[in-house]
């Protein structure tokens, strides 16, 4: 496993829970003289709200970033594909954080050859369980910070 390169001391993560919720947290954050950068996921109609953004000056475009950018590029899509951050990791290892969030909810976990196509997990995922009427047996439906969790610990666990 190659070494990973851990964030500065002096950044800190801040989860918004959607584009929606940014300018309150760019409003009361840049208010204290923090320099803010926003990291978003694919979310279709993501262009019209940071551009809004932009406009009134609640933040300048070189600190929007999306996690497109971290994705490596196929041939013919030189701008990216949509990307979520649950796309950065390998299938498998999704997956895996995935099925354990929701091992006494499925009937059986889900591999990816079972997926259909398509270039963002979550979306892939969401199809799956929808196609297979998992979603009947996932109190609340399939919620994609459960495996995010899962994956998390994992992670802490190979510091």
């Amino acid at each position: 496993m190659a070494k990973m390169e851990p964030l500065r001391d002096d950044v800190t993560v801040v989860p918004t829970g959607g584009l929606g919720k940014v300018a309150t947290f760019v409003s009361l954050l840049g208010a204290n003289d923090l320099q803010i950068v926003v990291l978003h996921d694919y979310e279709k109609n993501s262009a019209q709200n940071l551009a809004d953004l932009i406009k009134l000056k609640i933040i300048e475009q070189k600190r929007v970033r999306t996690f497109s950018e971290y994705r490596p590029k196929t041939v013919g899509d030189p701008d990216g594909r949509p990307t979520d951050i649950e796309d950065l990791f390998p299938v498998e290892m999704y997956l895996e954080g995935l099925n354990a969030a929701y091992t006494s909810k499925l009937k059986k976990p889900i591999v990816e050859s079972k997926l259909p196509p398509g270039d963002r997990i979550v979306d892939r995922v969401n199809r799956y369980l929808t196609a297979s009427k998992e979603t009947e047996r996932l109190s609340g439906g399939f919620i994609h910070y459960r495996p995010e969790n899962s994956l998390m610990r994992f992670l802490i666990g190979m510091l």
